[in-house]
């Protein structure tokens, strides 16, 4: 029986799969991004246009070998470029900083969800040089904006040890009754396949 007529499939680039209907794409979020609220409650911290900081709100414009560079200035491991470029693409929301005269990422923060009842806050990170600012704080305040008035009641964030006091004011709490467990594989596999 010959196979349905409708639009090719196409191989899916950033996660290396093969090819998919087209419709499949739609079942995926939108390409992260925050509101105009958002933007604005970044401006009102007044540091951004203080500091010569652009703010970026869409993964698209994020480049993996950037942030890569400013992970590794805060003592964050560098990833593989692929994966990175995948853990963006299917972020719940983000926000990041750009210095206005070089382009450089300075700062950046993200968050990822199911969209209805929790989400996660990873990467959040301050070019050292721009560090104790507020710009930090500024980042996750807008996040936190972002998913509570999208209703998810639950925000989860993992912090090590010496930075937790960073978090606390913010109403982050370290929840001793956590159940909260992590695996991580000792030795990642030597290609990305998602199928």
């Amino acid at each position: 029986r010959p196979a349905p007529a409708g639009p090719p499939l196409r191989a899916d680039v950033a996660l290396h799969q093969p090819p998919q209907p087209a419709n499949t794409h739609r079942l995926r979020l939108p390409p992260a991004q925050c509101s105009d609220r958002d933007r604005d409650a970044l401006v009102a911290y007044g540091r951004i246009g203080q500091e010569g900081l652009e703010q970026v709100f869409d993964a698209r414009k994020i480049d993996e070998r950037q942030l890569n560079d400013l992970f590794e200035k805060v003592g964050f491991p560098r990833r593989n470029p692929t994966r990175l470029r995948c853990a963006l693409d299917y972020t719940f929301a983000l926000v990041g900083l750009k210095d206005r005269a070089t382009g450089e990422l300075v700062g950046f923060a993200r968050a990822t969800s199911d969209g209805g009842t929790t989400a996660t806050i990873w990467d959040v990170v301050i070019h050292p040089l721009k560090q104790g600012r507020g710009l930090g704080r500024a980042l996750v305040e807008v996040l936190v904006d972002a998913l509570t008035r999208r209703g998810i009641p639950v925000i989860n964030l993992y912090a090590e040890p010496h930075v937790i006091s960073f978090y606390t004011p913010m109403g982050f709490v370290v929840d001793p009754n956590s159940k909260s467990m992590a695996y991580t594989a000792s030795r990642p596999p030597s290609t990305f396949k998602v199928w």
